[in-house]
């Protein structure tokens, strides 16, 4: 399975290449799959301070038909692992 066909649209066959020969060169530093749990607990809790402001929930940028399902696919994986939260408000 190509690595970067989720990318779709907007990457030229040079940078797909580049791409590729990066992770290989650094391919011991990525899983091929995701962790089923967080990692253990360092110490530091680490939180974004908004003060009164609600999440703002709005795209960065226009997505594909096909870049929109493979977020959202992602998205259920890392939420169904519990490897990420939705927001909340305070």
């Amino acid at each position: 399975m190509d690595t970067f066909a989720f990318i779709g649209e907007g990457i030229t066959s040079s940078e797909h290449s580049e791409l590729c020969k990066l992770v290989g060169e650094y391919g011991h530093i990525f899983r091929s799959s995701l962790p089923d749990e967080l990692p253990p607990e360092r110490g530091i809790e680490h939180e974004i301070e908004t003060g009164d402001a609600l999440p703002i929930n709005t795209r960065a940028y226009p997505l594909s038909s096909q870049q929109l399902k493979e977020q959202t696919k992602q998205l259920t994986e890392l939420l169904d692992k519990s490897l990420i939260r939705e927001s909340t408000s305070s």
